[in-house]
């Protein structure tokens, strides 16, 4: 399925393909995603939407982890995407202000492959 595609891209981040999304997770293949977390400022503190992944999640279920994350889909931008997964994960409609604080590019070993 469309969805259950990844954007495979090279070490400039630029796409040079897609790949199923399990399948780029397990070959350790660089493809898009991103991260979001959502903040507010609620009487002089500072307070994070986390939220505690499903102990069923193929990796890393049952961890805390950030308000939500996810993959663009092939010729979707990452603030379409962002905000289709916030709603589609959490409910959440509303208007938001998204900042792009920067790309990362990591690979992580998980001990279920």
């Amino acid at each position: 399925m469309f969805e259950d595609l990844v954007v495979v891209v090279d070490r400039f981040g630029n796409p040079i393909g897609t790949e199923d999304k399990l399948d780029a997770h397990r070959m350790g293949f660089r493809h898009l995603a991103f991260s979001v977390m959502l903040y507010r400022y609620r009487d002089g503190e500072l307070e994070f939407l986390m939220q505690k992944r499903a102990s069923n999640k193929y990796h890393s279920g049952g961890l805390w982890s950030n308000t939500c994350c996810s993959h663009p889909r092939p010729d979707e931008d990452i603030i379409h995407a962002s905000k289709r997964r916030l709603d589609e994960e959490l409910g959440i409609q509303d208007a938001l202000t998204f900042t792009d604080i920067g790309t990362i590019s990591y690979l992580a070993k998980f001990d279920n492959g």
